[in-house]
């Protein structure tokens, strides 16, 4: 618990944005929430998504959903998808070190030597 009042998280001018997130996410859902999150954090780069079915912070469906929508708007290159059997939330490391270094190795030589 952080202890800091709802009002003087709105009035930190660079806090604002995450503290109006998540007083939506406690009173409107965790889709809304991440939808509103990633559109904020729009990025032109490739996306490299890990995700387990064991996780349950954030359901496979919406990582999926989310590789979709960006290929939809940047073509295919822009999410690339890894699944991680049987390992929770940011837990793929930890549950399967050499294929998560194998993996996220290979999509950071790839997307450097990928022209501007």
């Amino acid at each position: 618990k952080v202890g800091l009042a709802p009002e003087a998280a709105l009035a930190i001018p660079g806090l604002r944005p995450g503290a109006e997130a998540a007083f939506r996410w406690l009173y409107g859902g965790r889709s809304e929430l991440a939808a509103e999150v990633y559109g904020a954090l729009d990025l032109p780069v490739p996306h490299l998504l890990l995700f387990s079915r064991a996780d349950a912070v954030i359901p496979p469906e919406h990582v999926q959903r989310f590789a979709e929508e960006l290929r939809a708007r940047r073509g295919p290159g822009a999410a690339r998808l890894e699944e991680f059997q049987g390992s929770e939330h940011v837990y793929h490391y930890r549950r399967h070190p050499e294929r998560y270094r194998e993996v996220t190795t290979a999509f950071l030589g790839e997307v450097l030597r990928a022209p501007p």
